[in-house]
Parts: structure tokens; C-alpha cells; sequence
């Protein structure tokens, strides 16, 4: 079923410019966009302080936002099922690479960055106040 899902959204995606992801699970949750059109990207990155060369950024391009997991069911592997489910939902939906702000805003018992590298995010600079990673699905 799912399968079918992401592609009926990939089919409708040719009529919209952007697409929403949304993952929920009882104590947490991460949400995001697909963007087909590169205004959007570089709308983002410009609220966030980024200024990054986009020309080698090909469309269509996930935007990871608003991930959260409750702070009593951490270190349990729902932040990591959270990520691996949203990879899986923007590649299924046909995205070139996902970008997000490494938010280390909070305080983390672990370094965050390191944590999102170890999925194959890479940072390629920074906002006002946080790295923004990369990762290539293709």
C-alpha cells in the first residue's frame, strides 16, 4: 500500500510545486516539503541564514522540518526509525537529495549532526544559527 501511495503522490506532483510529508507516530513526528520548483529552495534557505550555491541542486528536493520526539521515549530508536521513514517517503516520492537545518537548539545528550551524518547527511554550510546537511538519494 504504501508503495501505491508514493506513487500516486509522485503522480500528482507534476500538477503541484510542493508536496508535504508528514510521519507521525505516537511520540514524535518529522515533517517536511518536496519542492519542485527551486524559488521554494532557495526561499528556505534564505529564511534560515543559508547562503549556498544551489545551482547544482536538482528539483524535485525534500526540506526535512519539525522533527521531535518526546523527551521520556529518547535514546529508543524513534528518532532514527523517524529519519529512515521520512528518507524512505521523499525517495519513494521521487526526490533528488533532502536538505535540512541540524536544529541543535535543544539540548541533545549527543552531538547532532554526527547523528544525522551517520544516515549519509553531509553539511554543506551554514544558517544563522545551525549547519544545513545534504543528503543525495540518487
Amino acid at each position: 500500500m504504501k508503495q501505491v501511495a508514493g506513487k500516486l503522490k509522485l503522480e500528482l506532483a507534476q500538477f503541484a510545486e510542493s508536496i508535504p510529508i508528514s510521519i507521525q507516530e505516537d511520540n514524535g513526528s518529522i515533517e517536511g516539503i518536496i519542492h519542485y520548483n527551486m524559488e521554494f529552495v532557495n526561499n528556505w534557505l534564505q529564511s534560515v541564514g543559508a547562503n549556498i550555491n544551489t545551482s547544482n541542486l536538482i528539483p524535485p528536493i525534500a526540506i526535512a522540518k519539525n522533527m521531535w520526539v518526546d523527551e521520556e521515549v529518547r535514546n529508543q530508536g524513534l528518532g532514527t526509525d523517524l529519519i529512515n521513514n521520512f528518507i524512505g517517503e521523499a525517495s519513494d516520492m521521487g526526490a533528488k537529495c533532502i536538505l535540512l537545518e541540524a536544529d541543535m537548539g535543544e539540548d541533545n545528550a549527543f552531538n547532532l549532526v554526527n547523528w544525522y551524518s551517520s544516515f549519509g547527511f553531509k553539511t554543506i554550510g551554514n544558517g544563522n544559527q545551525y549547519p544545513i546537511m545534504k543528503m543525495d538519494l540518487w
